[in-house]
């Protein structure tokens, strides 16, 4: 058999061994589903808080259980401790949420009236409260996962910080056992790992980051102009202002309307003023944040949502998109290395 026989036999054991590979991960994909939001979420903690990390190890000289210790718990005063509060105040909103908007809406009927008598081909009224209503029962729907995401997540807080220590311990180690089975040359395995990592970063900050500082922004706005259910919409503001489009004008530019339609035009005013600048937050820190660590196509953030928060809950906003670009990658890298390497 010659050299050329020899590389073709290779090459169709080494595609066998990709699918047998694929088929094995697969299955344990399978059988680890009901865990894998720990598993994100620990990854999701080890992109934030690494940088903490390194700096009491290689800065301060810490030992790296103690430095890893430590992050661990400043993880939960800052972000766990919070997230359990804020989820809270959002589920004590979620189960009067429709009567709010239904509230809202009565409030603006009489001057819907004096819309309608103008408009008398156009049933303004029947219209917006048909939109209030659909938009009542999606929201509701949407937030139905995070709810039923939260009796597990207790579950998984514990795997998610088991799996953080030993990512933060032994990160290095974990690195390169995952070089050595991934199944590509080292140039392919290389660009690999850095696109993953930098996908991560882009997912992690670039999205969820911007998406907690506008719902956080929303909540305060509408928490001190007196708006009803602030930490619902703000919740709701944190999951669309991730989506392309859609974005959080959605939620602040009815609320603004909404008050000047009810005579409250102070409340008014400094919804509309406040959205402005909840807006400017994805204008004009998104391109900086993408211009330093790379960017997400919108169609896989709004897939990403899509897919991720009915199958994982709140964290799927980030998790979603992490998946689908995952994907993208490791097909392109199985195109360049196996078929065209085959052309």
């Amino acid at each position: 058999m010659g050299m050329v026989g020899k590389r073709s036999e290779r090459r169709r054991f080494g595609k066998l061994g990709l699918g047998v590979s694929a088929a094995l991960i697969l299955l344990v994909l399978y059988f680890l589903t009901p865990y894998v939001n720990g598993f994100f979420q620990a990854l999701i903690l080890y992109v934030i808080l690494k940088p903490s990390y390194d700096w009491l190890t290689l800065k301060r000289g810490q030992g790296r259980s103690l430095s890893a210790y430590i992050v661990i718990m400043l993880s939960v005063f800052l972000i766990i401790i919070p997230f359990f509060l804020a989820a809270s105040l959002v589920f004590n909103e979620v189960r009067n949420a429709e009567e709010t908007i239904v509230a809202v809406f009565n409030e603006a009927s009489d001057y819907l009236e004096v819309v309608d008598s103008a408009l008398v081909s156009v049933d303004v009224t029947g219209l917006l409260r048909g939109q209030i209503d659909s938009t009542a029962s999606f929201m509701k729907g949407m937030l139905s996962s995070f709810v039923e995401s939260l009796a597990h997540f207790f579950i998984n807080i514990t795997i998610t910080y088991f799996l953080l220590y030993y990512f933060l311990v032994d990160g290095g180690r974990i690195g390169e056992e995952i070089r050595s089975i991934i199944p590509f040359s080292k140039r392919d395995t290389e660009g690999f790992i850095t696109e993953f990592k930098n996908v991560t970063y882009s997912t992690v900050i670039g999205t969820g980051v911007i998406a907690f500082i506008q719902g956080s922004l929303l909540t305060v706005v509408f928490y001190l102009f007196g708006l009803p259910a602030a930490f619902f919409w703000g919740f709701i503001c944190f999951i669309l202002s991730v989506m392309p489009v859609v974005g959080a004008p959605i939620i602040w530019l009815p609320a603004a309307v909404s008050q000047f339609l009810i005579g409250e035009n102070v409340a008014g005013l400094g919804v509309l003023v406040g959205g402005l600048i909840i807006s400017s937050v994805d204008n004009f820190i998104r391109p900086f944040i993408q211009n330093k660590i790379g960017r997400l196509h919108p169609l896989t953030t709004l897939l990403g949502v899509i897919i991720g928060v009915p199958n994982f809950g709140v964290i799927g906003v980030i998790v979603g998109p992490l998946i689908i670009s995952y994907s993208m990658i490791t097909m392109k890298i199985i195109r360049e290395e196996y078929i065209q390497g085959d052309a």
